[in-house]
């Protein structure tokens, strides 16, 4: 409880947890993203609660709940399809993601699901 006393972490807070800074925009609108499809009450923190839910989602759910959780988070602006542009913003902000080397986020995002950075 040292890093959140309060029981709740803002979006900032979110960002230093992960050692997050310095983000392109696209980067940035990512966790924000990612953040938000944990604020399961929309108030803009994230409580422990949400955070237990959002662990539990990550390290113990089935492949059809991450799934939909993934798509929540690509699909930004919320139509019900990934387009192209978002399919682009992916990519980028994954190899960015993988070039600056915020380990423990793309670790966060990969456990369990089986996904494999490519090897070049």
């Amino acid at each position: 409880m040292t890093e959140c006393p309060s029981g709740q972490l803002t979006q900032h807070e979110f960002k230093q947890f992960f050692g997050l800074k310095n983000l392109s925009p696209a980067s940035n609108q990512y966790i924000e993203q990612m953040f938000n499809t944990f604020d399961f009450n929309k108030d803009g923190y994230m409580d422990f609660m949400e955070y237990v839910a959002a662990l539990s989602l990550v390290l113990k759910g089935k492949v059809e709940q991450k799934l939909r959780w993934y798509f929540k988070l690509y699909d930004v602006d919320g139509n019900g399809c990934i387009d192209r542009g978002e399919l682009l913003n992916i990519i980028k902000v994954r190899q960015e993601f993988k070039l600056i080397g915020p380990v423990n986020l793309m670790h966060f995002l990969n456990i369990d699901m089986g996904l494999k950075e490519p090897k070049y």
